[in-house]
């Protein structure tokens, strides 16, 4: 019967990590409110299964702990309790395994001090007042800014991973990192390039590419460099090259045959590494090196930002996120990245807004840009006839007419008049030619925005 118990406070663990794997935070992510509750609700059931495992240890070294009240809840109390355990090495395990955590995920602890250690963290976010407050505060009609600035100070993520540190510590006392993980999983798939044939070019290709990786502190390191550099890796040769390609899409479950997304790895651990492989190495160039945007700080800490087009078009937000990385979102829809750096940042804005276009007047011809999320011009904004058909409203453009299009140009300094006549186009591939070909007369102009009337065309 012991045996049996012992067996389902492991699996109970190893359960709260799989629904913790599972139940991803989705949408909302600009409310704080919300996004508060969806973390007290899994830092609930995964502060209640790290509370368990720390008891299920203390009973088995035969040591007495708190079984109720406030401070059986409390997540520090327990863990100094540990350290009780073979001459303190297995709460320094555990402390080890949460470092390796903090390390892998990338933390910026100046950002967030409190995650800095596995005592500063589970005195914060682990104490009996903390499940106190997950439990009971969204029961409350009006949760303070105080209350839910607490919550969203937890990391699921840590918080996930002191679980899977624990269902291995508790079960054997044995040790397992993060970051071994997933250089294994990693290896697993790289495994897969080095097969070969003897006296054929897939051996040299091997040992060229066995050669490279030792260059390397690990394959994790190898791998991302590779992917960083579009796998032009001057060390080895083509095939080398293709099989650190297959090795990457095997990691990342791509299926080359649907259109789909590839599935999230079910190890948020190997989800954050292939994430990490795409960012953007620190020489990479903007695509617009020559546009600029103007930058409001919201803050005195400049850790977020508004970005405005000269013309003064509001582009988006980048916010410092406590990954050591800068989250970039646009104002008009929802699309978002991560980048290492502000400037890359500010790089992936300038080129999801910014399109350039080829302008054609009597005068001249200019290289110009126009802000713009998509590859071709704006729907027409005049001409339209609104009909009614069984209580569904439809617009219909009548193309036999003249159109009314406005385009806003990145800034004033365009030079285009009212009554010019002009051709502008924007191509989507520069060898053929191929794009949008907007003709016609300019019929107004108010500081960066241009209306023209005319036709479209591709």
């Amino acid at each position: 019967m012991t045996e049996s118990f012992e067996y389902l406070k492991h699996e109970s663990m190893r359960d709260v990590v799989r629904i913790l794997d599972t139940a991803f935070l989705k949408g909302n992510e600009l409310m704080p409110q919300y996004r508060a509750m969806q973390i007290a609700n899994r830092a609930l059931i995964a502060h209640h299964a790290i509370e368990k495992g720390l008891k299920a240890r203390l009973e088995k070294a035969g040591l007495h702990y708190p079984k109720s009240t406030q401070k059986g809840h409390d997540l520090y109390h327990l863990y100094k309790l540990t350290k009780q355990i073979n001459n303190g090495k297995w709460a320094d395990d555990l402390a080890n395994s949460y470092q390796d955590a903090v390390s892998f995920y990338e933390y910026d602890l100046e950002l967030a001090p409190h995650i800095e250690t596995l005592e500063t963290y589970l005195m914060e976010v682990g104490s009996g007042d903390a499940f106190k407050e997950m439990r009971y505060w969204i029961e409350d009609n009006s949760p303070g800014d105080d209350s839910v600035a607490s919550i969203l100070r937890i990391s699921l993520h840590l918080h996930r991973e002191i679980l899977e540190a624990l269902s291995h510590l508790v079960a054997s006392d044995q040790q397992r990192l993060v970051s071994e993980r997933v250089e294994q999983t990693v290896s697993k798939e790289l495994r897969r390039a080095f097969i070969y044939s003897p006296g054929t070019s897939s051996e040299q290709a091997v040992k060229l590419l066995l050669k490279w990786l030792q260059t390397k502190p690990n394959l994790r390191t190898a791998l991302k460099e590779a992917v960083q550099q579009d796998y032009l890796v001057e060390e080895i040769d083509e095939l080398g090259r293709q099989n650190l390609r297959k090795a990457f899409e095997g990691l990342n479950a791509t299926d080359k045959q649907s259109y789909a997304p590839p599935p999230p790895s079910a190890d948020p651990a190997v989800s954050f590494y292939i994430g990490a492989c795409g960012d953007i190495p620190p020489s990479l160039p903007g695509q617009y090196p020559d546009v600029e945007v103007q930058v409001k700080w919201q803050n005195e800490q400049h850790t977020s930002a508004a970005l405005f087009s000269p013309g003064g078009e509001v582009l988006g937000y980048i916010s410092r996120h406590i990954q050591s990385r800068w989250f970039v979102e646009p104002i008009f829809n929802n699309r978002a990245a991560f980048y290492k750096s502000f400037e890359d940042a500010k790089h992936w804005m300038i080129a999801h807004n910014c399109k350039r276009v080829s302008v054609n007047t009597a005068q001249q011809v200019r290289q110009l840009h126009i802000h713009s999320q998509d590859d071709f011009f704006p729907l027409p904004i005049s001409n339209v006839v609104t009909d009614t058909i069984e209580n569904v409203v439809t617009d219909t453009i009548e193309m036999d007419k003249p159109q009314e299009f406005e385009l806003n140009f990145w800034d004033e300094k365009h030079d285009l008049q009212t009554g010019q006549q002009v051709t502008i186009t924007l191509n989507f591939d520069e060898s053929s030619g191929a794009g949008d070909h907007l003709q016609g007369v300019i019929s107004r102009v108010e500081h960066h925005k241009v209306w023209i009337t005319g036709q479209k065309w591709f």
